[in-house]
């Protein structure tokens, strides 16, 4: 017969108030928020009641002092979030304010991101300012983290534009910083998709001088198809096009380049495709396939059907 062995304990976050120290653990690794380990019986008794299938009968309010710890466990996250679902606001409020001391904790925790996300998703004006009071000086390391990211990301979405601008105003001097980070590069995206384009024209022209630069980065080609495809401002979206178009050659011949040009065949104006989808380009297709390696030549089956529905349809 097996030992017996006291159920896990769930991990404790932070309840003292103070912002959590982001710090790199491996060489190239994303900062992670490190918290204590501890036990506490109440909430091991109610996640091994979720675990079990017999928490069946509890409410939101029944979990009032344990939503943070039980926020960093699978069962408990997921059944948190279901509650949230339905939850009238005043009880919403009084989750955020019992997750105030705790929330970048959360923000950057495998589970716990899904509730402050759900909270987004299902708050109010009010909750979404209590929401941004959390996230105040702590975006840049929010936006570089795995987990955190996907926060700022729900909030760019939510949020109204005064708070969206407040969110971006904490990535100035860090935005090329981002773009080229696998987190941080969904931020800017959604920066770019999300806030209206009056209100970050200086964050957009960081893009300009190195266009074709980042349209050959695995994660900067991302931005230039969201600002192809989002950007509302004419100039700049101009000069994009046109750095794109005068290098049309080279980057549907590129690893990542032929995703912006594959996007511009695809989603842009009738003038554009045509554009880019010249004699010029066509004649660069007839390369022995031979010569081409497994990743090249399926690069150039996706441009050829990209070409084959803009000529054909």
């Amino acid at each position: 017969m097996s030992p017996w062995h006291p159920p896990a304990a769930p991990r404790q976050v932070n309840h003292q108030g103070a912002q959590p120290n982001f710090q790199s653990n491996l060489p190239g690794s994303h900062s992670v928020c490190q918290y204590k380990h501890v036990r506490g019986s109440a909430s091991v008794l109610l996640l091994n009641d979720l675990k079990n299938g017999k928490g069946a009968h509890l409410q939101l309010a029944d979990l009032t002092g344990h939503i943070a710890e039980l926020s960093l466990d699978q069962h408990g996250s997921r059944f948190v979030q279901q509650k949230l679902e339905t939850a009238p606001k005043e009880l919403i409020a009084a989750v955020l304010l019992e997750l105030v001391p705790s929330g970048i904790s959360l923000m950057t925790d495998v589970f716990g991101n899904y509730v402050m996300q759900k909270l987004l998703e299902f708050g109010t004006y009010e909750h979404h300012q209590l929401m941004a009071g959390m996230m105040r000086g702590q975006v840049l390391a929010l936006s570089m983290q795995m987990y955190g990211c996907r926060v700022v990301q729900r909030a760019l979405e939510v949020f109204d534009p005064d708070m969206q601008c407040a969110l971006v105003a904490e990535l100035d001097g860090a935005v090329m910083k981002c773009v080229r980070d696998q987190s941080g590069n969904h931020v800017i995206q959604k920066v770019i998709e999300c806030v209206p384009t009056s209100r970050i024209l200086p964050l957009l022209d960081n893009f300009l001088p190195c266009v074709i630069p980042l349209a050959t980065h695995p994660f900067g080609c991302r931005i230039i198809q969201r600002l192809l495809e989002f950007c509302s401002d004419k100039h700049r979206k101009d000069t994009i096009l046109r750095e794109v178009l005068s290098e049309v050659v080279q980057l549907a011949q590129d690893t990542y380049g032929n995703y912006v040009i594959q996007h511009l065949l695809e989603r842009g104006s009738p003038e554009e495709r045509s554009q880019a989808s010249g004699p010029s380009v066509l004649l660069n297709q007839s390369v022995p396939s031979q010569s081409l390696t497994p990743p090249l030549l399926a690069t150039w089956r996706r441009l050829c059907t990209a070409w084959y529905h803009v000529w054909c349809r």
